[in-house]
């Protein structure tokens, strides 16, 4: 590790699934079984080893005896979430520019969206919109600022929500972060694009008027 490089520890599971990360001195709060808690100052010894408290654990030994006495951990000063969710959580953060992305694919008739919401009460989200060709063309007519624009067809259409910390969103957001899309953040540019690509194909006859 670079000496100038900001040292982090590790926290995981007993299966090795990142939960979060902590800055070299930071603190944890662990909640024990019987609701008490209790703050603990870390100490980055290295990449496997911490110091908590006045202890030093190897990172999986402390997730092992954390879960063997019903014990949860979280860094200090940050909501409580359940174990699924701090996991998904720690993915999002550690593919943040990958995720933060408005992503528009083609499909029979229209587009689907999907973008990550950071703001919803579950912590995150993954928002899959479903858009017509028709709700385009509507906005188009409304609006010339591809803020209102995509601000109309996303209250026009139907929606369905990804949440951190069920099982779809881990999956989903994996695929998401692979798929490529025919269209790409909510720009002047890609509002053309969907007006073009919304827009009626004119017929033979509109195309060569009969002689």
């Amino acid at each position: 590790m670079d000496k100038m490089e900001q040292k982090e520890i590790r926290f995981i599971d007993s299966r090795y699934n990142e939960l979060f990360r902590i800055k070299d001195g930071e603190s944890i709060t662990v909640k024990f079984s019987d609701g008490s808690m209790s703050d603990r100052k870390c100490t980055y010894i290295d990449d496997y080893h911490t110091k908590i408290g006045y202890n030093v654990f190897h990172i999986c030994e402390f997730a092992e005896l954390m879960e063997r006495g019903g014990s949860t951990y979280r860094p200090k000063g940050t909501p409580e979430y359940d174990k699924q969710t701090m996991i998904d959580l720690n993915f999002v953060k550690q593919n943040y520019d990958a995720i933060n992305k408005d992503k528009f694919y083609k499909t029979t008739n229209g587009v689907m969206e999907m973008y990550y919401n950071p703001d919803a009460n579950a912590g995150g989200q993954l928002v899959e919109l479903t858009i017509s060709k028709d709700d385009i063309l509507e906005a188009a007519k409304l609006y010339n600022k591809p803020q209102d624009f995509f601000s109309h067809i996303g209250e026009m259409s139907k929606g369905v929500l990804y949440d951190v910390g069920t099982e779809t969103f881990m999956e989903t957001a994996k695929d998401f972060i692979e798929s490529k899309a025919d269209f790409e953040g909510c720009s002047l540019k890609t509002m053309n694009a969907l007006k073009k690509y919304a827009a009626p194909e004119k017929s033979k006859t509109d195309k060569e008027p009969e002689r």
